[in-house]
């Protein structure tokens, strides 16, 4: 069973570490990202981790509703996974 951590946020850069790693010792090895316009270094970290599990990264911004695509990309995720 392929399973995926999903989770939206915005500039979590200094608890990204310990969430990460906390999932992966459970585990978990794909993460499935929505990144409301973070100005810190989120993505660099989500950089990193990507060398060692899978990550679908995806930056929106809910404030203005620009993330229309959001479905489309969901459809194209989720179908890799069996529970998200």
């Amino acid at each position: 069973m392929k399973i995926a951590i999903k989770a939206t946020l915005r500039n979590e850069g200094l608890f990204l570490h310990e969430w990460l790693q906390y999932y992966i010792s459970l585990g978990f090895l794909d993460f499935i990202i929505y990144d409301d316009e973070s100005s810190d270094n989120t993505k660099n970290i989500f950089d990193t981790y990507s060398k060692i599990v899978t990550i679908h990264y995806k930056i929106i911004n809910s404030s203005l509703r620009l993330h229309e695509n959001k479905d489309e990309y969901d459809k194209l995720v989720y179908k890799q996974y069996d529970y998200v």
